[in-house]
């Protein structure tokens, strides 16, 4: 019993260390993979968290990615809210589970590699994903239908420049 208790602590304490670091780690490194849709952003918070499902399993997994996320959304993030805790919750579980379950049937580099290539391919293809570019889509053509209101009948065509330089002249008059 007390071995046994002894166990489930440090086990505890491991992935506490692990959500420690991912936080972290989102602290100091972020920035966006292309700066015109700034909500597409590099972060390895879930490195940590991929280490700790490889370590404890999927279901580890799975409750690193909340804790993560919500601390996250909480502290770092605060920005996104909770479409965007739900956004990380939804994307990275897909990605542990896959990789964690198919790393957890033969643990071999080579399959951790198979497990991450093909959890990678899932939470790019998830539907969840999806949606969350649908809505950053509409959300550009939602910026894009407020410029034309404000600039009237000095409105330029947007096709013609490119939307970037509208918001850099209109940020001029601001």
């Amino acid at each position: 019993m007390n071995n046994e208790r002894t166990r489930n602590t440090a086990k505890l304490a491991k992935m506490a260390m692990l959500v420690a670091i991912s936080i972290v780690l989102v602290m100091i490194i972020h920035f966006p993979i292309f700066p015109m849709v700034a909500f597409l952003e590099y972060d390895p918070a879930d490195i940590p968290i991929l280490i700790g499902t490889f370590a404890f399993g999927p279901a580890a997994g799975v409750l690193l990615t909340v804790v993560t996320s919500v601390l996250q959304g909480i502290t770092v993030s605060a920005g996104s809210g909770a479409y965007g805790i739900i956004m990380h919750i939804l994307s990275t579980t897909t990605l542990t589970l896959v990789s964690g379950t198919i790393y957890r049937r033969h643990k071999t580099k080579k399959m951790a590699v198979v497990g991450l290539i093909c959890g990678t391919i899932a939470m790019t293809i998830d539907p969840v994903s999806v949606m969350d570019f649908r809505r950053s889509v509409q959300r550009k053509a939602d910026q894009e239908m407020v410029f034309r209101q404000e600039l009237g009948p000095f409105f330029v065509d947007t096709q013609s420049i490119g939307l970037e330089r509208i918001e850099n002249m209109y940020a001029g008059f601001a």
